[in-house]
């Protein structure tokens, strides 16, 4: 018996779900290794892109680890991600 979506629903609102992922929006956040005056992990810029809303490092809270890149953020933008 097939739903009303012809048995395919739930495929569906999964592949809606791996779109807004896809999606997801970066913001620039100060680098706090440089506290904006430049860096090779901001890239010489003062700030680093990170997946919006902005969030510490959970291990470190801000102060720079390996987990963070240094930068002290959550969800850092890496070389290869697309924007």
């Amino acid at each position: 018996m097939k739903g009303p979506a012809g048995g395919r629903g739930q495929y569906r609102d999964r592949s809606a779900k791996m779109e807004e992922k896809k999606h997801s929006r970066y913001e620039k956040a100060l680098c706090t290794h440089c506290e904006g005056a430049g860096c090779i992990y901001c890239d010489r810029t003062g700030y680093v892109l990170v997946l919006s809303p902005a969030r510490r490092c959970r291990h470190c809270g801000g102060d720079g680890c390996i987990y963070c890149g240094f930068a002290g953020w959550e969800g850092l933008k890496g070389k290869y991600d697309e924007e």
